[in-house]
């Protein structure tokens, strides 16, 4: 399968797009501290065990569960995956995912780009028997969450006995707040009370299956599910924290509950860390990426990350969250904006205060239904005529750019796009403690 796109604009209005302090040398280098910091040697068969170990890079995440599976099958990390989830397909209308800190935005990301902007509203049948799926962060906005178990308790549209049980996923992070732990406890409660006999095809009891926590090495929340009589957890190894554990069980589990091809998703991100690891600085489109995004541009100035499909906003935030994660503070400020509500109409002085940023647009290629004809052509040729006349207008206003393009929203696609934007992140944060690109 093809690789996404990426194009960069070649000039500031200050200065050229190649410094010395941040030349192609200076990234390969990085790159290749990196990669020898991060990489597994997989003919050992310690590196193939069938649980994710409790040390493993975000780097290392899509080949070791790759290896794994094929080795393993129903024992390793991600069959784990793949059992609950299929087990349950036949019993539950809905699942809720939650947790606090970044963890979580990955899998709602997910989500939001591959079904159906309408999921929760089809029937069973329309949804293919793949549950509704809510997310719930941990706070204390006591209207919605008390809307949530008003909706999880009424059902779905009483197509299926299933639409009376639903199921839920607890993300853990390194150090659980308050907030996360009574939300927790409060959503497991009637599940711990629901009186369910029947077994999935593998044998397990559907009770037990209902709440799913994915956790840490040593976590309290471990030992809570197994008093509560539930399946042991699923892992993230405790080096790839926050927005990191998208490909751990975190970002796979929500994925195959609504049918995801996790396989591809982790195929893709496996692309992208050979095309990263192999492809010189001038082609190389992580590298090329942070050259766009640091040259010339002072800590704390920002940047916009432009999506222009609805179904992407949702990976706008994790990519905030990402950036938090990993620069922190004012280095870490990332706007999300839908292009087409911000962008496509500008007026002159919007665009003067972009002035100084890096506009990084996300496009995709291809719809996945029919074009819908308008009078003067169908509405993806026109979308793409207004999003080059708007990149036109920013690059004349003298505003950097960067463009990635995806052929399709499909998991091979984002799975290339998550792992280039972590990967970019990490290399990125190699840059700014070395003080280059500033």
């Amino acid at each position: 399968m093809p690789l996404i796109g990426l194009q960069c604009c070649e000039s500031s209005p200050s200065r050229p797009l190649s410094p010395t302090e941040l030349s192609g040398p200076t990234l390969e280098r990085l790159r290749d501290e990196f990669v020898a910091e991060h990489s597994l040697d997989f003919a050992d068969e310690s590196n193939l065990c069938p649980r994710l170990p409790p040390a493993l890079p975000f780097y290392a995440l899509p080949e070791q569960q790759l290896l794994a599976y094929d080795r393993h099958r129903e024992i390793s990390e991600l069959g784990h995956v793949f059992r609950i989830a299929n087990g349950l397909h036949d019993f539950v209308d809905a699942v809720v995912v939650t947790g606090s800190g970044s963890a979580w935005r990955g899998a709602q990301a997910l989500a939001q780009a591959c079904c159906d902007p309408f999921h929760n509203e089809l029937s069973r049948a329309a949804r293919g028997s793949k549950p509704r799926i809510y997310f719930q962060s941990a706070d204390f906005d006591n209207d919605r969450l008390q809307s949530l178990l008003a909706r999880l308790a009424a059902g779905g549209y009483s197509d299926s006995a299933a639409e009376s049980l639903w199921a839920l996923i607890a993300i853990d992070q390194p150090a659980p707040c308050d907030a996360q732990r009574w939300l927790i406890d409060h959503l497991m409660r009637p599940l711990t009370t629901a009186s369910v006999t029947s077994k999935t095809e593998s044998g397990d009891p559907v009770r037990q299956q209902l709440a799913t926590a994915i956790a840490y090495p040593d976590s309290p929340l471990v030992q809570r599910f197994e008093q509560l009589g539930f399946n042991p957890p699923l892992r993230i190894p405790m080096t790839t924290p926050g927005a990191y554990s998208l490909l751990t069980p975190a970002g796979l589990l929500p994925a195959a509950f609504l049918g995801f091809d996790c396989i591809q998703l982790l195929v893709g991100a496996a692309a992208m860390n050979e095309h990263f690891k192999s492809t010189p600085a001038e082609k190389n489109m992580v590298l090329r990426y942070v050259a766009a995004n640091r040259q010339g541009q002072p800590i704390g100035t920002g940047r916009l990350l432009a999506v222009w499909s609805r179904s992407l906003l949702a990976m706008g935030h994790w990519v905030s969250e990402l950036h938090r994660d990993s620069f922190g503070g004012a280095a870490g400020r990332t706007e999300t904006v839908l292009g087409i509500d911000r962008l496509l109409d500008a007026d002159s002085e919007t665009l003067s205060s972009l002035r100084g940023r890096v506009c990084n647009h996300v496009l995709v290629q291809s719809p996945r239904t029919d074009p819908i004809d308008t009078a003067d052509g169908n509405l993806p040729d026109r979308a793409t005529d207004a999003i080059a006349a708007t990149q036109s207008r920013l690059a004349a206003a003298g505003i950097r750019q960067t463009t990635l393009t995806l052929p399709l929203i499909d998991p091979h696609s984002l799975g290339q796009l998550f792992q280039l934007w972590m990967l970019a992140a990490s290399i990125e944060a190699a840059v700014i403690e070395a003080g280059l690109g500033v």
